[in-house]
């Protein structure tokens, strides 16, 4: 359940869409556990982009500290899913099948 009402989303303000928010929640909820509960810092820098509405700024974090986020699966999967709609960690796996002779 999203904590964003229509009154919290007033003074958050209209240009911050509410999938981004829900988005963040969700980030939130699954990176704090991490690191014997210290989190995952480059991941709070992508939820503090979405929660501002600047999401160009999210999704630049989310490239730069890719190589981080990649040890996350879980977080890693919600990001290329929610936030590049499936495009920034491919599938790489049919470049790695062993081919037959």
């Amino acid at each position: 359940m999203s904590r964003y009402t229509p009154q919290t989303m007033e003074k958050v303000g209209p240009q911050v869409e509410k999938k981004y928010l829900d988005l963040a929640d969700k980030l939130d909820e699954l990176q704090a556990p991490k690191n014997d509960n210290r989190g995952v810092l480059c991941v709070r820098g992508v939820i503090f982009a979405l929660r501002r509405g600047n999401i160009d700024e999210a999704k630049a974090i989310s490239r730069n500290e890719g190589d981080k986020i990649r040890s996350y699966p879980d977080i890693r999967d919600m990001i290329d899913k929610e936030l590049f709609d499936g495009g920034l960690y491919p599938d790489l796996s049919k470049w790695f099948k062993d081919e037959e002779n």
